[in-house]
């Protein structure tokens, strides 16, 4: 109570002489820039650096149960003054049951000047309160000369590491969902592990009994937290934001929310009727577009050529057939999004498409579609049932080949990433409950809309000419489309493994084909083969401790280029006013990504403006699992690539574009960034 008097004391009528001699010995301000000098009419930032005694502390901008913000007065001749500051994330301090929120040591607050058009003088009057057991006030004009120069000749200064760091620990924007029922405020936000540290600092105090989060724990991905309210108090849902702090020991998360009338009552966009239907929409018309991506079109084709042969024929089993192949990608979505869930409960970041960073799983993929391909070609027929157990059996050949389709449809889709799918599938992976699983269901159902059409309206297949001669010829040039994509998956598995693997790879090939072939000798020979080298092929990855250096070393530096930087958080964190950083998170097994990249990126006129000075390109290359990647990913609420972010003074924390680009929409954004 005393410390509060105190503060009060000072704030309200003035300073003693005996304060304003001592707090210089407790603290010194300065305005610093990161550069030592401007270009000429665009937008900088300057910084006024507070350092602090051993002990001593100041506050952010909620000073918490005690204390006061910093303020800051401009008085420039020219009338044009800085906006801000902007506070990095703070610390929470606890002084016999006072809690405050602040900094010790040293904080840099950040302005942002709208820019000058000749050299001149930035003049500010500040006050802060330095604080212990008891706080003084600190008050003076403080003077920066700012020099207007040529790009090229600005260097940086001593203060350019502080400005990054400030970057770094600015919160991003998140979601959290916000719950009030009686006099608590329940908050729950999407944390893939028990943090080893968590804060919660709040934006106000006001509808509060105390700033202390209670019953902190971690259940089904989510980090949920209490905060107990003032009995009978009046407060707006928006007073119920904050800043929020975890960290996970190997990397830090750090975000700021703000509660609306939405959030309070309904939760993040995950929850909430108007909400969730809108994101079940998106995953719908999602999937529906997959069946035009180019990574679903041969397995497509063989269902087609399927659908095809059910011409003519009851229409009992041409329903039966299609509802298989719904039932197999239903399922498999569902069983994807429950491992994507269940993995990243574990502590493990991973995304849509994950499987195709593994050489295991891209190497098996190979396998298999060499041998459907040779399959579709006549080489040899794939009978999952023995003749042997009669001809009831065998009638389910076709609906269990039906369903592996359908299986094999979901597997290939993630290369792809359709319109609307990144915010889907985001949403899917962070949201609670069965909400989740019901967005990979609507992913299915779009995916599977056509043949699910067909099982409802078996008739439709009357416009399909009846079986003949002519089904052989195109079931054998369906089998093309399979080849390349296995030419396709062996580049893929080139880019994430090491030769070793790839001779592995190549000798299992052979020993499956050979396998194939002796069947005609007998069925047992021909599965002891193919088990033999399949075995090996698996058994070999455990033991091959050659990979994993090699693609950590060769990850990042095959993207670097006249244009293209390989991505890292400390050079997004030093992005100087007036410049723009178009971030690029890509991989060799995105289909989509591959196709914006050459339709859009290599455009010439879009090769132009990011050869811009002003334009700095990251790209991150994320073909492997990247820890670093996949946190900026996280940010967003993202679970795959592609994934496009554009930040600048205008937009600081990113603006996130869509999945699909044309040149002409890329240029028109970029330049509204300038």
């Amino acid at each position: 109570m005393f410390r509060i008097l105190f503060s009060l004391t000072f704030i309200l009528f003035g300073f003693s002489s005996f304060a304003q001699s001592s707090w210089k010995e407790l603290t010194s301000g300065k305005l610093v820039l990161e550069t030592d000098g401007v270009p000429k009419d665009d937008p900088f930032e300057v910084g006024f650096l507070i350092e602090l005694k051993k002990g001593w502390h100041t506050y952010w901008k909620n000073p918490g149960a005690s204390g006061a913000t910093p303020r800051f007065s401009w008085a420039n001749e020219n009338g044009v003054n800085p906006e801000g500051p902007r506070f990095p994330a703070p610390h929470r301090f606890d002084e016999e049951g006072i809690v405050t929120f602040g900094y010790s040591d040293k904080v840099l607050l950040i302005f942002k000047h709208p820019g000058l058009s000749e050299s001149s003088t930035l003049k500010v009057n500040a006050e802060w309160l330095v604080c212990r057991e008891i706080c003084l006030p600190a008050m003076a004009e403080f003077t920066l000369e700012v020099k207007v120069s040529e790009l090229k000749e600005i260097k940086s200064t001593p203060y350019r590491h502080l400005f990054a760091e400030a970057h770094r620990n600015w919160p991003l924007f998140g979601d959290v969902k916000v719950d009030v029922k009686g006099n608590q405020a329940t908050y729950f936000v999407s944390a893939p592990s028990e943090p080893k540290k968590f804060d919660f600092f709040p934006f106000q105090n006001l509808p509060y009994e105390n700033l202390i989060p209670v019953d902190k724990k971690w259940e089904e991905g989510q980090w949920i937290w209490k905060m107990n309210l003032k009995p009978g108090e009046e407060f707006s849902p928006e007073s119920l934001g904050g800043v929020v702090d975890l960290d996970f020991g190997d990397r830090r998360k750090v975000f700021e929310f703000q509660s609306d009338a939405t959030q309070s009552a309904l939760g993040d966009p995950s929850h909430g009727l108007g909400s969730q239907l809108t994101v079940l929409l998106l995953a719908f018309l999602g999937g529906l577009i997959l069946n035009l991506m180019p990574c679903v079109f041969p397995i497509l084709s063989m269902k087609l050529f399927g659908v095809m042969k059910l011409s003519g024929q009851d229409v009992q089993k041409i329903r039966k057939d299609n509802l298989a192949y719904v039932a197999g990608v239903l399922s498999t979505f569902l069983l994807l999004g429950l491992s994507l869930s269940m993995i990243r409960n574990f502590g493990i970041h991973v995304g849509w498409g994950f499987q195709l960073q593994s050489p295991l799983f891209v190497g098996l993929l190979v396998i298999l579609f060499v041998v459907l391909a040779l399959e579709m070609m006549g080489y040899f027929h794939f009978d999952l049932i023995d003749p042997s157990k009669g001809q009831s059996l065998t009638r389910k050949h076709g609906l269990m080949g039906s369903f592996f389709t359908g299986v094999l449809a979901v597997v290939v889709a993630s290369p792809c990433s359709a319109p609307f799918m990144g915010a889907a599938v985001g949403m899917a992976l962070t949201a609670p409950g069965i909400f989740g699983a019901l967005v990979f269901l609507f992913l299915g159902l779009g995916l599977s809309l056509p043949y699910l059409i067909l099982a409802v309206s078996p008739q439709l297949l009357k416009w399909i000419p009846k079986p003949g001669p002519w089904m052989n010829f195109l079931k054998e040039l369906m089998a093309f489309p399979l080849l390349f994509t296995a030419v396709w998956l062996v580049w893929i598995f080139n880019q994430i493994a090491v030769s070793i693997d790839l001779f592995v790879l190549g000798i299992t090939v052979v020993g499956v084909v050979f396998a194939i072939w002796i069947s005609t000798f007998g069925r047992k020979k021909a599965w002891v083969v193919a088990g033999f080298f399949l075995l090996a092929y698996v058994l070999h990855f455990p033991f091959s401790s050659l990979r994993e250096v090699s693609a950590s070393s060769s990850n990042s530096s095959a993207k670097e280029g006249e244009i293209w930087k390989s991505y890292s958080t400390e050079k997004l964190a030093q992005r100087s006013p007036g410049q723009v950083i178009f971030v690029n998170m890509t991989a060799d097994w995105c289909i989509t990504c591959k196709v914006n990249e050459k339709l859009v990126f290599e455009n010439e006129d879009v090769q132009k403006v990011l050869k811009d000075p002003r334009v700095l390109v990251l790209q991150g290359d994320w073909t492997q699992r990247d820890e670093e990647i996949t946190e900026f990913l996280n940010r967003y609420n993202r679970a795959g690539v592609p994934f496009y972010v554009l930040f600048s003074d205008k937009f600081p924390q990113g603006e996130v574009l869509s999945e699909v680009q044309t040149p002409s929409g890329f240029i028109e954004k970029l330049k509204s960034h300038y």
